[in-house]
């Protein structure tokens, strides 16, 4: 049938409400929004329905002036077919807010879930000692050995040794600093230099986190009987502890030094001298490369060389590469020095090879 008011096609279903009473019912177009952005659906009614308008059906009811007819429609089917672009499209521009903030959202998530994974795979790679210590020889005026500093080196499956420069900087942004230390030590302690070691001077780098940690300083208290523990402080911010000095005190009643590590650069201020106990003075290597053409470095060597006389500090220079480098930090009284002109750092092995106690 036509509808005489739109002249479409119109779809009528008659029902059986009661033995004497029957019920046509005739269907209004309707329209599904969705639906009709996203393809086209229809519904087949295999025996009577739910009856609704603009889109919300009314349940199970049907209302007249004399009686109420409910009925009910069990097998009613709705049926969609999708045009898969066409429903990307829709749901993107319904949704796309909420898309946002889920990519963002999931962006957010597997960075810090990638940036977990990679720090604890590094540690992980600490405890199993693939980051190993690797020692460079001090000197004094005659070359002999003295003492080493204690660096730490990457060592791959092949055997590679990767620069510290990829590693350590990361190590130190995600705090996994005192980790290393404590792994150098043990590493250090357990190994047959501890044989031959009393009165060589060991130096460890660490940072105010690591002085406050109790598995150092136990670490600490068992290498001190065997050499001469010296603590490097190369800190990257000012010290924000107010206990520093009492835990200085705490660390050299069990003969442990101190050392200020690169002075003269950073954050390692006057004051450092004036406010802690330290026992040793270590002039950054920046300095020391330019002492044979740069007359100011000169005087910034030779000044800090007299401070530390004047403080009753032992000045080691770093970064020392050539013979005339060191006649000049010799004729300004430094008499222990470390840099390539004498070793380059090497493993525990190594360096058993070459030092010959004193």
């Amino acid at each position: 049938m036509k509808s005489l008011l739109t002249h479409k096609p119109t779809l009528s279903y008659t029902v059986q409400v009661s033995p004497e009473t029957y019920l046509k019912v005739y269907f209004k177009p309707f329209r599904f929004n969705v639906v009709d952005n996203i393809g086209y659906g229809y519904i087949t009614l295999f025996d009577v329905v739910e009856i609704g308008d603009n889109n919300k059906l009314l349940r199970n009811s049907l209302l007249s002036n004399r009686k109420e007819h409910q009925f009910t429609l069990d097998d009613a089917e709705f049926f969609v077919e999708i045009n898969p672009t066409l429903a990307v499209k829709e749901f993107v521009a319904s949704r796309y807010v909420y898309l946002l903030l889920f990519f963002i959202v999931g962006i957010t998530c597997t960075f810090l879930l990638s940036a977990y994974i990679k720090k604890c795979w590094v540690a992980r790679c600490i405890r199993s000692n693939i980051v190993q210590p690797y020692l460079q020889p001090i000197v004094d005026e005659q070359g002999n050995i003295i003492g080493a500093e204690v660096l730490a080196r990457w060592i791959t499956k092949k055997g590679e040794i990767v620069a510290p420069y990829l590693f350590i900087p990361y190590i130190e942004k995600t705090k996994l600093t005192p980790l290393l230390t404590l792994s150098l030590m043990k590493q250090v302690y357990r190994s047959p230099l501890m044989l031959l070691s009393q009165g060589l001077k060991l130096s460890f780098n660490l940072t105010e986190r690591c002085l406050f940690d109790p598995n150092i300083y136990k670490a600490s208290l068992q290498l001190a009987p065997h050499c001469k523990l010296i603590l490097e402080f190369t800190e990257s911010a000012p010290f924000s502890h107010s206990d520093v000095v009492e835990r200085m005190a705490q660390y050299h009643q069990h003969d442990v030094y101190f050392a200020l590590d690169d002075y003269g650069t950073g954050y390692s201020a006057p004051h450092y001298l004036t406010d802690y106990q330290f026992d040793y003075l270590k002039i950054d290597r920046c300095f020391i490369d330019q002492i044979e053409h740069n007359p100011k470095s000169i005087h910034v060597v030779e000044c800090l060389v007299l401070l530390a006389q004047k403080l009753q500090l032992t000045v080691i220079s770093e970064g020392v590469e050539t013979l005339k480098q060191k006649q000049m930090l010799e004729q300004w009284g430094i008499k222990q020095y470390q840099g390539f002109y004498f070793y380059k750092p090497m493993s525990v092995k190594s360096f058993m090879d070459i030092y010959r106690p004193q």
